[in-house]
């Protein structure tokens, strides 16, 4: 698979997962006055939440997270390329 490909999915993946996060979180998540903290209100919205920050972290892991070495690796001179990547 092609970088394009990987990111293009990679960050379609993330987008899913954050806008469901932030629905759901938006929905559900209500500030407790006894306690003064954030509880979320239903447990199905909790697991959406919940199995959201893994799909996303999914996606990242295979997408964005190793792309990043890739790219410094070949934005650097041959020449240099060693000692560049070691400060990087």
């Amino acid at each position: 698979a092609g970088r394009r490909q990987l990111m293009l999915w990679s960050s379609i993946g993330m987008f899913v997962a954050c806008m469901l996060m932030g629905t759901f979180g938006t929905m559900f998540v209500e500030k407790d006055a006894a306690t003064d903290s954030y509880v979320v209100s239903n447990d199905s919205a909790r697991w959406v939440i919940t199995i959201s920050t893994f799909f996303f972290v999914f996606n990242f892991a295979y997408g964005f997270g190793p792309i990043v070495w890739v790219y410094c690796s070949e934005i650097f001179p041959l020449r240099y390329r060693a000692r560049c990547i070691g400060v990087s």
